[in-house]
């Protein structure tokens, strides 16, 4: 695959993984009208729209018709990349506890700094060359990186202006937003900031950080919403950051915004050296713990614990789940009560302290209705189970009747056996 990548630009090599027999055989295969199918099932049905108006939601619901012409479409550019180009057109973490938690009760002599970094319009400026380069030094086969080069560089554009399309262009860099293959390519490029931060590392110029004297050492954690540098906090450091992020950046396109960009250090970092550092690295200096995209964490515990429970409910069948029940006794029903464990591990022991809440919460969803109690069971919206909210005492011979008994053979109501 030819291009004109300066390899000189970046200076590390051998870092990616070669790929295996069976993952190239499959980059190398025409994809299966199955496969075509659930690509497209997998978009977002309302994303942008074509310059044909059409969101994917048409595709979903149009299948049956258009199916066949859209997978063999889709077979065609494989055999033929260039062909991409005449539809190829567009229309205009969390950083983990511990680590901050040490950070804030960080004494002693070497002070420590975690850089949040913001990359400005992120997919909108990689650089063609770099992806095209990154493929061929992963290995991927020649047919499988043509392709790829011809969805992202045949590309053209409008701008819409008062209901009206103007002149087409063509972009000269970046990858779509929304494209499913985007996030695939931008991880795949950016995995090069961490062999550079592994380079300066075993040359002994970048200097990360470690919680304990026997821990693991720290220098960077990459999410989908942030990049997070660690290091020690002094000038030297600074120095090599700014070095190792100019290389980067030079060679893919990519732009550190000084705005958004945002450096925490630990307690021990006296305010005049913290200034020094951040004057040296060009980002402003933040104490506030959001700004470097921590949320609260109690509260994510709490919505993590939430959902847990929720698939506890409705993913009986999952192997987990059945793991969960047998080891905690939990009754063979559709809405079961949980008791306290004393051996219990601490995500059990979170899922203990808000399983009423989760209850509270939780509806049966009915089917056939022979394992749901009518009277007993919370089947009903708002309601905790019927026979709370009855106008008279229900007969405690029907209190375990089950929603079925109550439906006629036309899938009516019983309403005289309800109303006696």
């Amino acid at each position: 695959m030819e291009s004109d990548f300066d390899r000189q630009k970046f200076p590390v090599s051998g870092q990616f993984p070669p790929l295996d027999v069976n993952a190239l055989h499959s980059l190398r295969c025409i994809p299966t009208s199955e496969e075509i199918r659930r690509t497209v099932f997998s978009m977002g049905k309302f994303k942008a729209p074509g310059p044909d108006g059409l969101q994917a939601i048409f595709f979903y619901t149009q299948w049956e018709t258009i199916g066949n012409s859209a997978c063999n479409m889709v077979k065609d550019i494989f055999i033929s990349p260039g062909k991409i180009q005449d539809i190829n057109n567009t229309l205009i973490c969390l950083i983990p506890k511990e680590i901050v938690h040490s950070m804030k009760r960080k004494k002693g002599e070497i002070g420590l700094m975690a850089i949040k970094i913001d990359l400005e319009k992120a997919y909108g400026r990689l650089n063609w060359d770099f992806v095209y380069d990154t493929l061929a030094y992963i290995g991927f086969p020649t047919n499988a990186a043509d392709i790829i080069k011809s969805c992202i560089s045949t590309s053209s554009m409008n701008l819409l202006w008062n209901g009206r399309t103007t002149m087409d262009f063509n972009p000269t860099r970046g990858i779509r937003q929304g494209d499913p293959l985007s996030p695939y390519l931008f991880v795949l490029c950016i995995e090069r900031l961490s062999h550079l931060i592994q380079t300066a590392m075993g040359a002994k110029a970048w200097k990360p950080i470690r919680l304990k004297k026997n821990g693991p050492w720290l220098s960077h954690l990459f999410f989908a919403d942030g990049i997070f540098l660690f290091m020690d906090a002094s000038l030297k450091q600074a120095v090599v950051v700014n070095q190792v992020l100019r290389v980067f950046c030079d060679a893919s396109g990519q732009n550190v915004s000084q705005e958004k960009t945002r450096v925490f250090f630990s307690r021990n970092v006296i305010h005049v050296r913290s200034k020094e550092i951040c004057d040296k690295l060009g980002y402003c200096m933040t104490n506030d713990l959001g700004g470097l995209g921590i949320r609260n964490l109690r509260v994510l515990n709490k919505a993590f614990i939430m959902k847990l429970g929720h698939g506890i409910l409705t993913n009986r069948d999952a192997l987990w789940v059945q793991v969960l029940r047998s080891k905690y006794n939990m009754d063979d029903i559709l809405l079961p009560s949980i008791g306290q464990s004393t051996v219990a591990s601490n995500l059990w022991r979170g899922v203990t302290k808000y399983w009423s809440k989760i209850l509270e919460r939780s509806r049966i969803m009915i089917g056939e209705g022979m394992k749901t109690k009518f009277w007993m069971d919370k089947w009903i919206p708002q309601v905790d189970h019927l026979a709370s909210a009855a106008s008279a005492p229900i007969p405690g011979k029907v209190l375990n009747h089950f929603v079925v008994e109550y439906v006629n053979e036309g899938d009516s109501w019983d309403w005289p056996s309800i109303t006696p």
